[in-house]
């Protein structure tokens, strides 16, 4: 059971911007998570990218299946299961605000 990593830009305890790349990409956070058809999904930042590239534990338990990238992992089997642990923010607002706008960073 996979729980979100130390440093994901999803967790309560992590400084703001205290994650790799220290910026969340607004507009590509909010299209996974609209539930458009879009297929991509946040990936864990903590994971290589490629085949071996794992979906966001945070993004997994607070977003999952209104995202239809998600949903598609998901029938795919392509997912691992989740835990949380009680130390994650509750939204995508949440997040971006944490991270973004609290630094005045703008990410393209």
């Amino acid at each position: 059971m996979r729980r979100a990593c130390k440093t994901c830009p999803w967790r309560k305890s992590v400084e703001p911007g205290g994650f790799p790349g220290g910026c969340v990409n607004e507009i590509e956070l909010r299209r996974m998570a609209s539930g458009e058809p879009y297929m991509k999904v946040m990936q864990c930042h903590c994971t290589p990218d490629g085949e071996q590239a794992k979906v966001c534990v945070g993004f997994a338990l607070r977003v999952g299946d209104a995202s239809v990238g998600y949903r598609l992992c998901r029938i795919a089997r392509m997912l691992d299961e989740v835990e949380d642990d009680g130390d994650l923010l509750n939204s995508v607002d949440e997040v971006i605000e944490r991270h973004n706008t609290s630094r005045g960073l703008v990410c393209k």
